[in-house]
């Protein structure tokens, strides 16, 4: 019989723990490949049309670059996804965003996560209108393709107590099936080169 280096899982809103029956090494590279080998999908570029807002540019790409993003699509829908924002004189969030593609835009597929976040506040004659490019990547590439935002571990005695919280783009359970699928390939591979 396989023993089990990973037992007692328990859920919250967003979080999940799990006892490491394995040295603590093994606990760090599962922290590592959490943080940088989950893939998303979130924003890799944005092409603003019109700004007449008090905000530069740069400072407006920043703030959207910094969204996270839930993509529902099927499977094999695609690296890429492009949304469009076209706002004036009101306050512009991220409820303004338009799926470009008519199928995906129904499904509501390509959705901001959580609650709605103010990007600016514009003046009656100002208006802001940008599209952006949101691409799958990982958390090694830029911390943006990182859906998880917390991991760590404690020294209990016999095992390692693993926490890891997402922001919501994926389940912390998704994102540790996803990490050490990762891990297990670059375990094969490094078995493999000897």
């Amino acid at each position: 019989r396989q023993k089990q280096y990973l037992r007692s899982f328990k859920f919250g809103d967003g979080w999940m723990e799990v006892e490491v029956h394995a040295p603590t090494q093994v606990a760090n590279s599962i922290r590592r490949s959490l943080l940088t080998d989950v893939p998303c999908l979130a924003p890799e570029s944005v092409e603003v049309f019109v700004n007449t807002s008090c905000l530069p540019d740069e400072h407006i790409a920043h703030r959207i670059g910094m969204i996270p993003f839930r993509d529902e699509r099927k499977e094999g829908k695609g690296e890429t996804a492009f949304l469009d924002l076209d706002v004036t004189g009101r306050k512009a969030t991220t409820d303004d965003f338009v799926v470009q593609d008519q199928e995906d835009r129904k499904k509501e597929a390509v959705l901001p996560v959580g609650r709605t976040d103010v990007m600016t506040l514009l003046g009656d004659d100002q208006r802001l209108k940008v599209r952006v490019r949101l691409e799958v990547g990982k958390g090694g590439r830029h911390v943006r393709w990182s859906p998880v935002c917390g991991v760590g571990f404690r020294q209990r005695k016999g095992h390692v107590l693993l926490r890891v919280e997402t922001n919501g783009q994926i389940s912390p359970l998704h994102a540790m099936k996803e990490a050490l699928l990762s891990l297990r390939g670059r375990v094969d591979h490094a078995l493999s080169d000897l």
